[in-house]
């Protein structure tokens, strides 16, 4: 009844049906999707989609797959208007990106009711390449009796790594085994036990760039 919003008095019996009974909701138009598109950005990738006919919306969900999983994940959201009579246009930043490959990007649309819909997927391509950065450290240093230096190397990219000690005079003491660093960290151990004391010039090339230390042993 449209005045006292109620139904007629119905009974229902164990295991019964009745489908003329319902709440009296009317149809509403849906969501109109209008644009959907992305971009890569160095470091984001950049969203933005486009609706019409906004009626009743609570807010947007963002979506994401990553290469051939394609099992979409919830990585954020955008609060809606609500109703508008124009064409809305919203956006999304995604800044974690921690690998290379194909990102999909889906947008699900929430009404206050809690129905929802679905944007069409958008393929974004990151092939983003890094900088290229190598550190060295030498430990310890000045080192006495126990003479065990460590050459700690951490690099971005796997590299050829060579290396020799020297005494002041340039005359080559040791060569080190040639060997590849990791990505990440990488440590070589130098024994020094039968070295007397002094002072030596430690040289390592890893890839193209070269590193010297001034190693002092003590006694």
């Amino acid at each position: 009844d449209p005045i006292t919003r109620m139904t007629p008095i119905f009974t229902i019996l164990p295991g019964g049906v009745n489908l003329t009974i319902d709440a009296g909701y009317g149809i509403t138009v849906p969501l109109e999707w209008l644009d959907f598109w992305g971009e890569n950005r160095d470091n984001h990738n950049y969203l933005e989609w486009s609706v019409g006919n906004e009626r009743n919306v609570s807010h947007y969900e963002i979506e994401r797959g990553i290469e051939n999983s394609y099992e979409f994940e919830y990585i954020g959201e955008v609060e809606g208007l609500g109703d508008s009579h124009q064409v809305v246009t919203y956006n999304y930043m995604d800044t974690d990106l921690a690998e290379n490959g194909v990102y999909y990007y889906r947008i699900k649309q929430i009404d206050n009711d809690g129905h929802f819909s679905y944007s069409e997927v958008v393929a974004i391509d990151v092939n983003v390449e890094q900088e290229e950065e190598v550190k060295l450290v030498v430990y310890p240093n000045p080192i006495s009796g126990e003479a065990i230096i460590n050459v700690n190397i951490t690099a971005t990219q796997l590299k050829e790594v060579t290396g020799q000690i020297y005494d002041m005079k340039g005359a080559l003491i040791a060569q080190l085994d040639d060997s590849n660093t990791n990505i990440g960290i990488k440590n070589i151990e130098i024994d020094m036990v039968n070295y007397p004391a002094g002072t030596y010039i430690l040289r390592v090339q890893v890839g193209q760039e070269a590193f010297v230390e001034k190693i002092t042993k003590t006694h």
